[in-house]
């Protein structure tokens, strides 16, 4: 396998990844943002900022990398 090939592979497989640890963050600050409001602790004063900045990063990555993340999932062995 040619250099520039492994080198591909290795950064669909970065944007895969990157790609759903972001999943595992969103669903992580789902669950501490439910426990927080169930015990009537308000939202952190940035919290609306941080939500924008991850929905920016989540658009990003399908847009920029989603040929490479669409790959990866249909090539992993179930």
């Amino acid at each position: 396998m040619s250099i520039k090939r492994r080198v591909k592979q290795q950064l669909n497989e970065l944007a895969f990844d990157t790609y759903s640890h972001m999943i595992d963050l969103a669903i992580l600050l789902n669950q501490y943002a439910d426990n927080k409001n169930s015990e009537g602790i308000p939202q952190p004063r940035h919290w609306q900022e941080l939500i924008i900045h991850l929905h920016c990063a989540f658009n990003w990555i399908e847009e920029e990398h989603h040929q490479e993340i669409k790959l990866k999932q249909l090539a992993l062995p179930l």
